[in-house]
């Protein structure tokens, strides 16, 4: 199997372990947040990121390593350089070889100053390593303010108490389209390397199949709650793509290929619209996919908490979440009406793909049958699915579909099955479904001129409550087996015959 980490940007991540020495009371450090924070916009913890990390406080290696033939290899394997300019980066000699290692080896380097040490800070020893810097790509996460030097995310990055927040998620959002940037430069590069070498490309990082649920970039504030609703999805089978671990978080193109992938677009939402993109029309990242993914025609769900206030909001955002917020409900309910929902979805678009595979084996010739039947007949349904298929194409309903969508489920069909059971449940579904088919079959006939019989596969005990029966109504009787008499009754109203020699 081919190393797929070989295609990937890899980002040597140079910072002082001063700066990672968390506070007492929180165990965490303005530096370790704001990597955190990156980390997550890059998507490092799903394997489909673009990226990976050769160097940071999770990694094998840990700050404050002497440069050694480790170290030296990987700044060696590294693309991009990620580098936290403070006083304790100025103070520490084994910082100041790494950044001088990174220059030497012609490698990209991005300067994120953590506070204003880099330039006002007498340091002789970086004089000559400033103006080699000169060129570079500079992110500062302080400012100027009132005639005083400012930390942006000041003592931790919170939303709620930290001082200048809205100028940290700019410098953070600066540093993560920074390294989108070198990233499409990089593989410009190996693209034309590899055109001029004869070898394919590198791939992509989106993936090229189709998802279930195409979960939308989660603001920081419901990030915690959207990564809970994922592994929902994936404890119950559901293929999930996440836009935050894509460059769809920041580019339009690249989000209207990954939102059409998906049958289902989640978007959980807070109390912030996210950053501002050029790229994206200069809307928070929010509104512009959610957008998108209207755009594109595929069904969207989004969330907020029963008890959010949208007063807090600010008046673009406000207005935004009038419109489009579909559920204020539990996170249980929306978790239980999204998974149903894309069940459904998936058994449409599982049921068009079978028809599509038959109609393009048989030439067109072979009816679709689809069968329904709650799931205390699943037995009876099977023992009438055995026998159809022999002689038609079958397609079993899901039992958790929704009335909503049944015309869907059977669009094209020539005929239905409905299950009519010994349990009152049972008979209850088949005929309500009757009564919606005998409606259907009426549109059907009349607009399209398409055909659809409309059977019960009946398995009623004897004195009791008989199905529906009537003009145009096949019964087709199940007891020990398919009565083969009212079976081939059923598939001469198809144009069959249930004779051996007869089978497509």
């Amino acid at each position: 199997m081919p190393d797929k980490s070989q295609d990937k940007i890899s980002v040597f991540v140079s910072y002082s372990h001063a700066d990672t020495r968390p506070r007492s009371i929180v165990d965490m450090s303005r530096l370790g947040v704001l990597m955190s924070d990156i980390k997550h916009d890059l998507g490092i913890h799903d394997g489909r990121s673009p990226f990976r990390i050769l160097r940071d406080a999770e990694g094998t290696l840990t700050a404050g390593d002497d440069i050694d033939a480790t170290v030296s290899a990987a700044i060696d394997a590294a693309d991009v350089g990620l580098v936290f300019l403070s006083r304790g980066y100025c103070r520490s000699e084994n910082c100041r070889f790494e950044l001088q290692r990174l220059l030497e080896k012609g490698k990209r380097v991005i300067l994120v100053e953590l506070e204003e040490a880099w330039t006002t800070a007498d340091y002789p020893e970086y004089d000559a390593l400033r103006d080699r810097l000169s060129g570079d790509l500079r992110v500062m996460v302080w400012g100027t303010h009132d005639g005083l030097s400012r930390r942006y995310g000041d003592p931790l990055p919170n939303v709620k108490y930290s001082e200048f927040m809205s100028e940290y998620l700019e410098a953070e959002r600066r540093i993560v389209d920074a390294l989108y940037h070198a990233r499409r430069e990089i593989e410009a590069a190996r693209g034309r390397e590899a055109q001029a070498a004869g070898r394919p490309e590198p791939a992509g990082s989106a993936p090229d199949a189709p998802v279930n649920v195409v979960m939308a970039a989660p603001t920081s504030d419901v990030k915690a709650v959207a990564d809970r609703l994922e592994r929902a999805y994936v404890a119950a089978g559901v293929k999930v793509l996440r836009l935050d671990r894509t460059e769809a978080d920041r580019d339009p193109e690249a989000a209207k290929r990954c939102i059409a992938l998906g049958d289902v677009f989640v978007q959980v939402l807070g109390a912030f619209p996210g950053r501002r993109s050029e790229a994206l029309g200069d809307r928070p990242v929010v509104i512009a996919q959610h957008d998108i993914a209207v755009d594109a025609g595929i069904e969207v769900s989004t969330w907020v908490a029963a008890d959010f206030d949208m007063a807090e909001c600010g008046e673009e955002y406000a207005a935004f979440l009038g419109r489009v917020v579909t559920h204020r409900t539990s996170f249980e309910d929306f978790e239980t009406y999204t998974l149903r929902l894309v069940k459904d979805r998936q058994s449409l678009r599982d049921a068009s793909d079978r028809r599509s595979r038959v109609r393009n084996f048989a030439g067109g010739d072979v009816p679709l049958v689809s069968i329904d039947a709650a799931e205390v007949d699943a037995d009876l349904r099977d023992r009438i699915k055995d026998a159809l298929e022999k002689h038609v194409y079958v397609d079993c309903i899901h039992y958790e579909t929704e009335m909503e969508t049944l015309h869907e489920a059977v669009q094209d069909n020539d005929a239905i099955v409905l299950v009519y059971g010994a349990r009152p449940e049972g008979q209850k579904r088949a005929k309500a479904r009757f009564r919606y088919f005998r409606r259907l079959r009426r549109t059907v006939w009349d607009e399209q001129k398409q055909r659809m019989e409309i059977a019960f596969g009946d398995a009623s005990p004897a004195g009791g409550v008989p199905c529906p029966s009537g003009p145009d109504i096949h019964v087709i009787r199940v007891d020990d087996d398919v009565d083969p008499v009212s079976m081939t009754a059923f598939l001469e109203s198809l144009r069959m015959v249930a004779a051996e020699e007869s089978r497509p």
